[in-house]
């Protein structure tokens, strides 16, 4: 990540123009606020550029754009796909200046100004959880014992994206783990995982620093730092909730099929 502080015009052009040169799949530019923020999402090789307007459960604060700026948004173009989401508008990637002072119109209008530019170039991670995502729909459909062991069997073998608190050079498992908090239960610490990309993005459109960890790692983990629980795809279409007892049954598990290689 490139963090940008000054002449913000002159940046703003140059950093948009990178987004659809450089990077891949994961680029990102955000013009923060504290209570707010506009992204702009670009890749090599796309023609759409996308600028997002955070609204809804995305404002520090909570609550709602004013009207008359909703308003303004939708005669732009912009749309969202309920009342928490952002608002969402495609621009031609090629179109940079147009883009850049788009981006700082809306900063300057929903948020006062912006405080930051944040700038991530590089390529989204993709797992193969077909079979977990199989099973927990299962889950959700029966609750019987057997298609409960198979989805934590499902999860101990699949891969997460796990989002931290700071970005690693090398990810792995231990104590230099930084994982991010998910919010609290019971005054306790709440994880998050996640079976892809796309899933992360909608929780967080900014993008979050994260590693793909193996849940044959990730739960022993959990387990040691004493979660509370830990959600499964937040905000997601398909997710669930695993409670303490739950975690500490699937890394003992982990630890036996460890032990047993």
């Amino acid at each position: 990540m490139v963090r940008l502080c000054s002449h913000p015009m002159l940046n703003l052009n140059h950093h948009v123009a990178r987004l659809h040169t450089e990077g891949g799949s994961a680029n990102r530019l955000v013009l923060s606020h504290a209570r707010g923020w506009v992204l702009l999402t670009a890749q090599p090789g796309s023609a759409k550029a996308t600028i997002q307007v955070a609204d809804g459960r995305h404002l520090t604060e909570g609550g709602q754009l004013p009207e008359a700026l909703q308003a303004e948004l939708i005669e732009a173009g912009y749309r969202r796909r309920s009342a928490a989401d952002p608002w969402v508008a495609e621009r031609a990637a090629a179109d940079v200046e147009r883009i850049a002072a788009e981006a700082l119109r809306w900063a300057e209008t929903a948020f006062g100004a912006h405080e930051h530019l944040d700038l991530q170039l590089g390529v989204a991670p993709r797992l193969e959880n077909a079979a977990l995502h199989e099973r927990m729909e299962a889950a959700s459909r029966t609750r019987d014992l057997p298609t409960r062991n198979r989805l934590y069997h499902g999860l101990v073998r699949a891969r997460f994206i796990v989002p931290l608190t700071e970005p690693v050079a090398t990810p792995g498992i231990g104590a230099e783990l930084a994982l991010r908090t998910a919010g609290q239960l019971h005054g306790e610490a709440v994880a998050a995982l996640f079976t892809d990309w796309e899933t992360l993005t909608r929780f967080d459109p900014r993008g979050l620093p994260v590693a793909v960890v193996a849940g044959m790692d990730i739960f022993p983990l959990l387990a040691s730092r004493r979660f509370v629980s830990v959600l499964i795809n937040p905000t997601g279409q398909r997710g669930g909730e695993l409670y303490r007892h739950e975690i500490d049954a699937i890394a003992e598990g982990c630890r036996r099929l460890q032990g047993a290689h």
